[in-house]
């Protein structure tokens, strides 16, 4: 899974970099601010994504140690973990998908 986020994260950073504007000095268009918007929203959901991954952890962590946190809640913030990084997951597969579509179209 560590693998899996941290390919998403660095897909995310080179996706976010390719739709930066090139041109400084010249107005957005309203597809570029869009493009934008829409890439800053992914990079934002993938940063909440290592949140939980990363509050899993933790709480696994304190738990083995003996901290002060029930088996509850370490499970719950694993399957939320898990929940985040399907769905992340999922959404790079439906871009992905829709990417090549878009790419198959004869003009």
């Amino acid at each position: 899974l560590r693998r899996q986020r941290q390919r998403c994260i660095r897909d995310s950073y080179e996706a976010q970099n390719n739709t930066k504007n090139p041109t400084k000095g010249k107005s957005n268009s309203a597809v570029e601010n869009l493009a934008n918007s829409f890439g800053q929203a992914f990079s934002n959901g993938l940063n909440d994504v290592n949140t939980s991954q990363n509050a899993a952890y933790e709480a696994a962590e304190t738990f083995a140690s003996g901290g002060d946190i029930s088996v509850h809640e370490v499970m719950l913030a694993s399957q939320k973990a898990n929940l985040t990084m399907q769905m992340a997951l999922q959404l790079r597969n439906r871009l992905v998908n829709a990417y090549n579509e878009i790419n198959n179209v004869r003009v």
